[in-house]
Parts: structure tokens; C-alpha cells; sequence
């Protein structure tokens, strides 16, 4: 079964579902995943991501040397050597750096899913790579995908569901035999309607406008690229502390 979590509320409800037999994948592209993708591309060595600024500040004491991220109303936190924006996160800054990020729903939706059988962080930027990498996971059997559209504060995000959309399709394409909830019917839809002039339908979206009225336009351009990088990021735990990295 393909599966699509709508909203922030659908969220806060997971760490209490049973994921041992989910593979998750979450996107908040507009701008977490987006920018964590960017950053694992140019050859940052893992990103932590922290469920609350204090997290953050707490991880960053015990992370010498890392870089800190994050915004709240889509604005830097002060204190933050960076926001959120993906054009940021350049080869020269995040090489071989430890990325601690806030943000206001992608990392708690990461943090959200963590006891799943694994957990992808995906954007337009990486979905080839992100549909290859958990169609392998479930070829394996007994295992259902569960997309995870991180939203806006409480609100559903338009270019979330679009992604979702674009996954469903390519991971259904390669397991014709996948059922497809009734959301992730409704992504495929969404997406297959907007897929040509993919960057204008982002910028239609609440969260599309809000950046072109902070002068963000850039972000959203850089965002919907599809297929820019072949990084499949994906989440892994070791000694209690969560990180994202590039899958070998």
C-alpha cells in the first residue's frame, strides 16, 4: 500500500502507530528537504535535525565545529549561521560539515517517523533517486510506503502533495501491483494536472506566495528542479542521536 500523510495533524499522531513495517519518506520542499538535499549534495557529511530551536542549541553544544540552521516564519533564527534557503547550503560552506537544523515542520516530521523500518528525506531535487532507493526497500516485501507531506504550521502544503504526487506515480510505475490510498490517489491526480510548469504551480501555493512577497523567488526556482541531484538521503541513528545522510 502507497499512503499519503496530509497534515501536520495526521503527523502528530505517528509516533504512536506501529511504522516497524512502513517505509516513510518526507518532504517539506518548500524549504527543508529541499535544502538538506542541496547540502548532502554538495558534500555535507550528515544534517541532525533538531525538533525544537532549544533542541537544536542543545545539539550544537555537543556537536563542535557544526554549522546551525534554521528558521521560524521562514526567517533565519537569530543566533543561526543559516536560514533555510537551499542556494546557502554551497560545496564551499556545508563540505564535510555536521548540519544541526530547525525548522518549523519538516524536522518535527522527520523526528515524527523515526521508529519506521526506514526513513527517506526527499525534494523535487532528488526524486528519481528517493523512488529508486525505496522501491528497492519495498521489493524486500511486507512493507508499506508511507509519504509524509510535512505542511505549514497546522496546514496542508500544496507543493508537498504535488511531490507526494510525483513519488506515488514513479514508485507505483515500477510495482504496478501497489495499491494507492485515496490521498495518495489524490496527489497522483494533483500532480499529473500541474507537472508542466511545475515552478509556477509552486509559486500558486500559500507558501510559494509568501516567499515571492519576502523576495524568495530564487528558493522556489531552485526548488522545483526536478531530478538535479542523485542523492538519496535517508536517516540513520546511531547511539540514540539521528542524522540524515547520503545513502552509500
Amino acid at each position: 500500500m502507497i499512503d499519503v500523510i496530509l497534515t501536520p495533524t495526521e503527523i502528530r499522531d505517528l509516533p504512536e502507530r506501529d511504522l516497524s513495517a512502513s517505509v516513510c519518506v518526507i518532504f517539506d520542499v518548500l524549504r527543508a528537504t529541499s535544502s538538506m538535499t542541496t547540502a548532502l549534495a554538495h558534500g555535507a557529511a550528515r544534517i541532525v535535525p533538531a525538533s525544537s530551536v532549544e533542541h537544536a542549541r542543545e545539539m550544537a553544544a555537543l556537536l563542535p565545529g557544526c554549522l546551525l540552521a534554521g528558521e521560524r516564519h521562514r526567517v533565519r533564527i537569530p543566533g543561526f549561521h543559516l536560514a533555510n534557503s537551499p542556494q546557502a547550503f554551497t560545496d564551499r560552506l556545508v563540505r564535510r560539515r555536521t548540519i544541526v537544523m530547525a525548522t518549523t515542520n519538516g524536522t518535527k516530521a522527520i523526528h515524527a517517523c523515526r521508529k519506521a523500518r526506514a526513513v527517506y528525506i526527499s525534494s523535487f531535487l532528488n526524486l528519481s533517486a528517493t523512488a529508486k532507493a525505496v522501491t528497492a526497500e519495498l521489493r524486500k516485501g511486507r512493507v508499506d510506503l508511507r509519504i509524509v507531506c510535512a505542511g505549514t504550521v497546522t496546514e496542508f502544503s500544496w507543493e508537498d502533495g504535488l511531490a507526494a504526487g510525483c513519488l506515488a506515480g514513479l514508485v507505483r510505475k515500477a510495482l504496478p501491483s501497489a495499491l494507492l490510498s485515496d490521498s495518495a490517489m489524490a496527489v497522483c491526480a494533483s500532480y499529473g494536472l500541474n507537472r508542466r510548469g511545475l515552478v509556477r504551480s509552486l509559486k500558486a501555493g500559500c507558501n510559494g506566495r509568501a516567499l515571492l512577497g519576502l523576495g524568495l523567488s530564487r528558493d522556489v526556482d531552485w526548488c522545483g528542479r526536478v531530478d538535479v541531484f542523485d542523492v538519496a538521503a535517508r536517516l540513520r541513528v546511531r547511539s540514540g542521536l539521528a542524522s540524515v545522510v547520503r545513502e552509500a
